[in-house]
């Protein structure tokens, strides 16, 4: 009689510790309620108005030069974009590819943003995803590539598009 109660605890034990194993492994720890995250997808809904500071130590910085004010768009605006790459709780590799795109207009609009991905091949990759901006507003483009399925980017390259 003792001991299948304490098989039966013991089994108790290991689902417990399982079931948090799969919230860990399905939930990230760096990520805060106010960052929009696409990972291999198209999203043009976002809520979020504030970027909170990243509580992860980035390993490798990579970060564009800022360009100017674009003038030949119907919108104007200003971009600049980075590229950190770091360790996921698990020891996965993690690279977040960031645009911060500010609307320079005194009116709202809608702007795209396409990434350009190229591996070591010279395949290229295309992502894009579309914010509507208010006047004067600041947004965070975001693409994230959290599964290491072998391929690394040699380069990376951003596109700003207003509509």
């Amino acid at each position: 009689m003792e001991r299948e109660r304490v098989i039966e605890i013991f089994l108790g034990l290991i689902s417990i510790i399982l079931v948090i194993i799969l919230i860990l492994s399905f939930t990230n720890a760096q990520e805060s309620k106010s960052t929009t995250t696409i990972s291999n997808s198209y999203n043009t809904y976002n809520t979020y108005s504030n970027y909170p500071t990243p509580t992860y130590k980035p390993i490798k910085t990579y970060t564009s030069e800022r360009y100017p004010t674009n003038y030949y768009n119907y919108l104007r605006y200003t971009s600049i974009g980075n590229h950190e790459r770091y360790f996921g709780v698990f020891g996965n590799e993690i690279n977040e590819y960031k645009v911060y795109v500010r609307n320079r207009e005194h009116k709202g609009g809608y702007f795209s943003v396409k990434f350009y991905l190229t591996d070591y091949y010279g395949k290229t990759r295309t992502e894009s995803m579309t914010y509507y901006l208010k006047t004067h507003e600041e947004k965070k483009f975001v693409y994230r590539n959290v599964y290491n399925d072998g391929k690394e980017y040699k380069y990376w390259r951003y596109k700003v598009v207003a509509h």
